[in-house]
């Protein structure tokens, strides 16, 4: 069987979503439903804005959340946003957290870690702006 070998973007996009998935136990933070999909909550990230890939600025959601924010009328960006701040709050410290990342390989680790505090100001940057 042949390996698909990721490069460094991709990798931290996988590890990522791998955590945001553990926190949220594939479960959608908005309606409780069983999630499937890999939410970038304020937009995907690139090489040079990592920040925006981290698992503290995703949301695991249920294939209608997802739709919704990205097609329905009426969906409350600032409730998910507050959502998010709320299950990161819960998580970070948590067995569960040093569990999760301590699966990680070193390097990736070291790295996600680093930017959680970025990521923790984003989102509260974030809610200052549009409150």
């Amino acid at each position: 069987m042949a390996s698909i070998k990721l490069g460094p973007l991709e990798t931290f996009r996988f590890a990522n979503g791998f955590i945001a998935a553990h926190r949220d136990g594939c479960v959608c933070p908005l309606c409780g439903k069983p999630a499937s999909e890999s939410d970038h909550v304020f937009g995907r990230g690139t090489v040079n804005s990592l920040v925006k890939e981290h698992w503290a600025l995703r949301m695991t959601l249920c294939r209608k959340c997802h739709y919704q924010k990205h097609h329905g009328a009426g969906f409350n960006r600032i409730e998910q946003v507050l959502i998010l701040r709320e299950i990161n709050d819960h998580f970070l410290g948590s067995d569960e957290y040093r569990a999760t990342v301590g699966s990680i390989n070193q390097d990736l680790r070291e790295e996600i870690v680093c930017l959680t505090q970025d990521a923790e100001s984003f989102i509260e940057d974030w809610l200052v702006k549009n409150d």
